[in-house]
């Protein structure tokens, strides 16, 4: 939940400085606050690990392979890596949809982002609740079949109200949201749990897979928006990437 914090206020800060001051505003506080937070890293956060001999590539190979071999860990990984495709999708191509298509102001989409941020930690409140009750399985499973279920719904609406405002795109991202919150925990938890002797091993594998693929889609959706006068191409996309979780995860990790 604290993880959302940031990106729920981010958009509404960068409407405002696009508003108050233009878009330059934008990278002058952004690196600014990069500085800020790279010289307090370097002076309050020392290094915790001691360096052990005999550690190296070679034992990341083994692990790697070892990992890359199971079906249960594909099948995690990909359920959390076209979830935040799908994340960043929406990130990608909403801001064109409401701010140029739309005709909507910057900082409307702020607020429609900062509801949906709240939905998104709803569900990461009930993983906290409802994951040692069900199980990782569970969630997971209710997770991608909810995503959906939402992405459906934004997909049907689109078709039948192509011309609608950010309710178009944004009330079906509530659902998701939520789904995302309650799921994509439980899919990285399951993920590192594979094999806890190469917990470190599975959370980078499955983190470079979540930026990788969500940066690919990322640019896709840019494209595809590019001539587009609704969001058909983002319902598309992010129905795409939900079902894809869905599937992976039926077809790949095994019933307990």
């Amino acid at each position: 939940m604290a993880m959302v914090v940031a990106p729920m206020i981010a958009p509404l800060i960068g409407g405002a400085l696009d508003t108050a001051l233009g878009w330059h505003a934008i990278f002058t506080f952004v690196g600014t606050f990069a500085a800020i937070v790279l010289t307090w890293t370097a002076f309050q956060l020392p290094e915790t690990r001691v360096a052990r001999g005999g550690e190296g590539i070679a034992r990341f190979r083994a692990d790697a392979a070892s990992l890359l071999a199971s079906r249960a860990f594909l099948g995690y990984v990909a359920v959390a890596a076209t979830n935040s495709a799908m994340f960043f999708t929406f990130i990608g191509g909403a801001p064109h949809v409401v701010v140029t298509i739309m005709h909507r102001t910057s900082v409307e989409f702020g607020v429609w982002f900062l509801i949906i941020s709240f939905s998104y930690m709803a569900g990461n409140f009930a993983a906290g609740r409802w994951s040692a009750q069900y199980g990782v399985d569970a969630m997971v499973r209710a997770g991608v079949a909810v995503t959906v279920l939402g992405a459906m719904v934004g997909m049907v609406w689109v078709l039948l109200y192509p011309q609608s405002g950010p309710e178009l795109i944004m009330v079906p991202q509530f659902i998701i949201g939520f789904a995302s919150g309650f799921m994509l925990p439980n899919a990285i938890a399951g993920a590192v749990s594979v094999r806890p002797q190469a917990a470190g091993t599975a959370a980078g594998i499955t983190g470079f897979l979540q930026m990788g693929l969500g940066a690919a889609t990322a640019q896709l959706i840019g494209h595809l928006l590019a001539g587009a006068t609704n969001g058909l191409p983002l319902a598309t996309i992010v129905l795409v990437l939900c079902a894809c979780g869905l599937i992976a995860f039926f077809a790949l990790v095994p019933r307990k």
